[in-house]
């Protein structure tokens, strides 16, 4: 497991930080390489974890993102489901944009 792997853009850091309320860097850093050092021996589904691939925060670039949380706010009862999640990360960044909790479930599949 190679640290020097890690980069996150601003917005990744954003994320993280307000998930873990760690606002200093090194900190932050810290804290990612051990979650990644201790779901790695987990299984071969974290895999991608040496990669860091897990920190790739991708949902609110997708074109729907506003329309996701739109419709989370708006449609009484809607559910939000990530199957095949791995750490739950747009589960939890629909979440911090506004959808309700609740509603917003996740799902990992272990062989």
């Amino acid at each position: 497991l190679d640290a020097e792997l890690r980069t996150l853009d601003d917005e990744e850091k954003a994320f993280f930080r307000r998930g873990t309320k760690i606002s200093d860097n090194e900190e932050l850093k810290k804290r990612i390489i051990a979650v990644q050092t201790e779901a790695y021996p987990v299984s071969s589904i974290f895999a991608r974890s040496v990669h860091f691939e897990y920190c790739k925060v991708n949902l609110g670039r997708l074109p729907a993102y506003d329309d996701l949380l739109k419709l989370g706010r708006e449609r009484k009862g809607a559910i939000f489901t990530d199957l095949g999640c791995c750490f739950g990360k747009n589960v939890r960044k629909a979440v911090q944009g506004g959808y309700l909790q609740r509603n917003a479930w996740r799902r990992i599949f272990v062989p």
